[in-house]
């Protein structure tokens, strides 16, 4: 008895190709008014701005300045051009919130990182 196969033009890996590109629509995403808005008001930040009416746009940019996401270069010896991370930095005077919103980040990036390759795995692929 065989075990049934599947032509490989029907399997293709999502996780392949350049991650690049895919990097940078996840950052827009991550960093996008709506994600950052959510998070100053799931941390609390800047209260006294808030109260005083400081405008939600400039809250949102200054968060987003805080916030860095660098690529990780392959390694030389590996001749990949496929993008191996990227690290998060967040700055804050407060360590303990920084390293939350890094956490918050972080999870945004690889829930967004599963809808998108899931999302990727039920289009059709063409040939």
């Amino acid at each position: 008895m065989e075990q049934p196969a599947v032509p490989t033009s029907y399997v293709t890996d999502i996780s392949s190709g350049d991650l690049k590109p895919r990097l940078t629509t996840l950052q827009e995403q991550i960093l996008s008014r709506s994600r950052l808005e959510g998070m100053i008001g799931k941390f609390g930040l800047y209260r006294a701005e808030r109260a005083q009416h400081a405008s939600m746009e400039v809250l949102v940019d200054r968060l987003r300045k805080r916030i860095v996401v660098t690529p990780v270069k392959p390694m030389a010896e590996s001749n990949s051009t496929q993008l191996p991370g990227f690290i998060i930095k967040v700055t804050d005077r407060d360590p303990a919130l920084a390293q939350k919103l890094c956490n918050e980040v972080a999870s945004v990036f690889m829930q967004e990182n599963q809808r998108v390759k899931h999302q990727q795995a039920s289009e059709p692929q063409s040939s």
